[in-house]
């Protein structure tokens, strides 16, 4: 009787325990595919999301296309931020964010001086999809691909190369923090480009949240800000 009078006691106590809910499902390691200030000041803003969500963030630097092998080989649980055009490389179903995380325009840029831009090549970077696009289009042009916007700014700074291809925003900023310090003109606006945040589809109430949490607060409208 006493064993019976124990178990009958347990049960009861679990039975008046409230039920704690279970902790959010995180993703685990993410990757990105340059790091800088303008993408480590994204990467604290993913940071400062993930973590009020109750989730720790893990990133990966990778380059971009061995960042999609990775995605598709699930050694990744998603990406912190893409173009929509890299949805049809995915071959894993997954999620994106509700909003895009930005919407910024994408130009051709060049040298102010005419003698460089004519004769110089253009660089690019390989596995952008939107510059090989570009480049493809344009068979006339002498492209040069490079593995990094560093090295990409550098080789226009030394006059290298006469172009390149690049954000407007991001090119702003490398001019305000002495990056970019050979003189420039932008030539022509190319297309508007929408950076989204991707993940495993198994994580489909993580993005849920987070693309409520990134619609209250706009949290990376002031990413190319001082």
């Amino acid at each position: 009787m006493r064993i019976v009078s124990i178990l009958v006691l347990t049960t009861l106590f679990y039975l008046n325990t409230p039920a704690y809910a279970t902790p959010p499902q995180c993703p685990q390691t993410l990757s990105m595919y340059a790091e800088n200030k303008l993408t480590l000041k994204a990467r604290h803003i993913f940071e400062e999301m993930y973590a009020k969500l109750g989730c720790k963030l893990s990133v990966r630097l990778l380059p971009p296309k061995r960042s999609v092998i990775y995605f598709n080989s699930s050694l990744i649980d998603g990406e912190l931020y893409r173009l929509e055009d890299i949805e049809k490389s995915y071959t894993q179903t997954f999620v994106r964010s509700q909003f895009p995380l930005l919407s910024i325009p994408a130009s051709l840029w060049a040298s102010a001086d005419p003698e460089i831009y004519k004769t110089r090549p253009l660089g690019y970077i390989k596995g952008y999809a939107w510059q090989e696009r570009f480049i493809r289009q344009k068979p006339l042009l002498t492209p040069v691909a490079y593995k990094n916007e560093d090295d990409l700014y550098i080789a226009f700074n030394k006059g290298i190369i006469g172009s390149f291809l690049s954000n407007d925003p991001y090119v702003d900023f490398l001019q305000k923090e002495g990056l970019l310090s050979a003189s420039l003109k932008k030539i022509m606006t190319l297309e508007t480009r929408h950076f989204y945040h991707y993940l495993h589809a198994k994580y489909a109430p993580f993005m849920e949240r987070f693309s409520e949490l990134l619609a209250k607060e706009d949290n990376f409208a002031a990413l190319y800000k001082e």
